[in-house]
């Protein structure tokens, strides 16, 4: 039952229509404050990896960490990701980028 609520936490936050308040790429990026920025990242990479190992992923669950602990220095990635699609919040961006990295299935929602 918890894995399908966090389950269905995520796929909400990713899916759902976007309340007016969702951070763009654009917003995310003309933020100076770089802790704020690192933290908001931390938290959408460290939800993701949670629901990743309920459901049973859990090599896309620490490919996932890895990527993240290997990039924190290194946010190119994440920056060209969000240059190019700047209307996108920044959790469907980053949700896609890590998708494409570590190649775990789309989340289920049962």
């Amino acid at each position: 039952m918890k894995r399908h609520l966090q389950s269905a936490f995520v796929l909400t936050l990713l899916l759902a229509p976007l309340p007016a308040s969702a951070v763009t790429g654009r917003e995310f990026l003309a933020d100076p404050d770089a802790e704020a920025n690192a933290s908001y990242v931390s938290g959408v990479v460290n939800m993701l990896s949670q629901v990743l190992s309920a459901e049973g992923q859990k090599d896309k669950s620490a490919c996932v960490k890895a990527w993240y602990e290997s990039r924190r220095q290194d946010a190119d990635p994440l920056h060209w990701a969000l240059e190019s699609y700047p209307d996108m919040p920044v959790e469907v961006t980053l949700y896609q980028l890590l998708r494409q990295e570590c190649g775990f299935q789309t989340l289920k929602v049962e």
